[in-house]
């Protein structure tokens, strides 16, 4: 099935679909990292996000978009791994807002992320849950990339983890586990994988 970006119900998708139509290459980009609480797309619940802009090499700090999202039933669990409090999530934007302001942060930009499809799949079904459309970014995904330039070979479990990869290109992990550091990491490693400083 062919999809157009005016088929888009939301005037916030509808204007991101079509700011990235006819995008090429790698660059402007939008790194972006979602914390969630399961990892069924269908289950799961968007805790916090993050945007970290990347135009012409450069990281744009200044840029940095992160946000909370209201979650008031938050799994306590998942909240310790991410080591968020609930009273950060109940103190959160309620998701269509969280959702509307995210699409205007990454408008005209290319999605990138570690694992960015697992990302971006919950997105779309938010999206489509609210009754917006289908979310069709086009992306550039870190693990993919670090894959490929290994040359496509067995690795055992674990090595292509944002933590791992990072380690390996002797880059900082600043607030593991949590949405704006593991935003800026994918962007560093990113840029070092393509060849950057």
């Amino acid at each position: 099935m062919i999809w157009w970006p005016w088929q888009a119900k939301h005037p916030a998708l509808r204007a991101y679909q079509q700011s990235v139509r006819g995008l090429r290459g790698q660059e402007p980009a939008a790194v972006i990292d979602l914390e969630f609480d399961a990892l069924d797309h269908r289950k799961a619940r968007i805790l916090s996000i993050a945007v970290v802009p990347v135009t012409d090499g450069w990281i744009d700090l200044g840029g940095l978009w992160h946000c909370y999202l209201q979650q008031p039933d938050t799994d306590t669990q998942s909240v310790a791994v991410h080591g968020l409090l609930q009273k950060q999530l109940s103190g959160g934007l309620p998701e269509a807002q969280a959702l509307e302001t995210f699409l205007q942060k990454i408008s005209g930009k290319r999605l990138v992320g570690h694992g960015v499809d697992m990302d971006v799949r919950l997105l779309r079904y938010r999206m489509q849950q609210l009754g917006w459309g289908s979310f069709r970014p086009p992306t550039a995904d870190t693990l993919r990339l670090a894959r490929r330039l290994d040359g496509n070979r067995e690795q055992p479990s674990g090595y292509y983890t944002l933590e791992a990869c990072c380690a390996r290109a002797q880059l900082p992990l600043l607030d593991e586990h949590t949405a704006p550091g593991d935003a800026y990491a994918t962007a560093l490693l990113w840029l070092k994988l393509r060849g950057g400083p």
